[in-house]
């Protein structure tokens, strides 16, 4: 890989924004990276897996797979590079992945491990800032969810489960639920929740399939009317 070409892989890298070409080269000439690529199908985690390096996808997509608590329905959300893969799991009293992380593509990967991450934020505090503030920024979002006001209309309140349950306001979801679940979920009839359904997918906000639902375009989604 060209320097040029690497360096402008990595600056957009929530990690390392607001570094120069020469401080990228600094910090991979001295700390110690592990480069991979991964074939398409490749799990490069899963839930339970004990996570002990930072990873971040340079280059590719890949799909994260998360499931509730009693494994009753999941959730499947998109990502492309750049991006970080749970960052929030590598510190704190769980350090497990909670989603199974498939690539979709080729894929490209740099990992760190945890002690060397350590001292690359003991030796660059933008580093660490940019760190904190990715961990902050997801704090955030999840505490807002949490204080939304109760939605009136079932087909909002079936945004805001979707909603609750994915991370990134954008891209393909894929929600894999029975109808009697999700009714459950939305205290609400299996009858009622069916023709929410087939509101929105009317609206054409989401595809009806077997056992759940897709939604191509998760902003249209969460913004568009469902007449």
């Amino acid at each position: 890989m060209e320097a040029i070409s690497f360096y402008h892989k990595v600056v957009i890298l929530s990690l390392f924004q607001g570094l120069s070409e020469s401080d990228l080269e600094n910090i991979f000439g001295t700390f110690k990276f592990s480069f991979r690529r991964y074939r398409k199908g490749t799990v490069l985690a899963d839930e339970g897996m004990s996570c002990q390096e930072l990873m971040l996808l340079t280059d590719g997509e890949i799909q994260t797979e998360r499931s509730s608590e009693k494994h009753s329905y999941k959730v499947v959300e998109t990502f492309r590079a750049p991006c970080m893969l749970q960052p929030e799991r590598l510190y704190g009293i769980a350090h497990f992945y909670t989603s199974r992380i498939t690539a979709l593509t080729d894929v490209n990967a740099i990992s760190i491990d945890k002690n060397e991450l350590q001292r690359l934020f003991d030796t660059h505090l933008i580093v660490k800032l940019n760190y904190l503030n990715t961990l902050s920024a997801k704090l955030q979002n999840a505490e807002k969810k949490s204080w939304l006001s109760a939605p009136q209309q079932l087909t909002d309140r079936i945004r805001r489960f979707v909603k609750a349950h994915t991370e990134s306001p954008t891209g393909r979801k894929e929600v894999h639920i029975k109808m009697e679940q999700l009714a459950r979920e939305l205290n609400d009839s299996r009858l009622n929740t069916s023709i929410a359904l087939h509101k929105l997918e009317t609206a054409g906000l989401i595809e009806l399939r077997r056992g759940g639902f897709a939604i191509p375009q998760m902003e249209h989604f969460l913004s568009e009317e469902a007449t």
